[in-house]
C-alpha cells in the first residue's frame, strides 16, 4: 500500500514557515519593558489609601438634617442626575 502526502500537508507547513520568518524579522535580540505606568498605578494606589472612605463631616451633617427634619429633597434635582443631565 503506497501511501501519497496530502496537498493540505505540504500547504500548512509553508504556512508555519512563514509565520517564522515573519517573527524572526521582527526580533533585533533587545527587549524592552516600560515600567512607567506601572509605577503611576502604584502611586495612584498608595494616594487612595490617604482617602476617607467615608465623608465624615458630610455624613454628620446629613444625619443632623434628617434628625432635626431640615433634610429636603428635591426630586427635579435627582430626575436630572439619573437622566445624566
Amino acid at each position: 500500500m503506497e501511501i501519497k502526502k496530502i496537498g493540505g500537508y505540504g500547504y500548512i507547513q509553508g504556512i508555519n514557515s512563514k509565520n517564522a520568518e515573519k517573527v524572526n524579522r521582527g526580533k533585533n535580540g533587545k527587549d524592552k519593558v516600560d515600567f512607567s505606568a506601572t509605577l503611576e498605578i502604584k502611586k495612584l494606589f498608595y494616594e487612595s489609601k490617604n482617602i476617607p472612605e467615608v465623608r465624615e463631616k458630610l455624613v454628620n451633617e446629613l444625619k443632623q438634617a434628617i434628625e432635626n427634619g431640615t433634610f429636603k429633597i428635591d426630586p427635579e434635582k435627582i430626575a436630572r442626575s439619573i437622566l445624566g443631565g
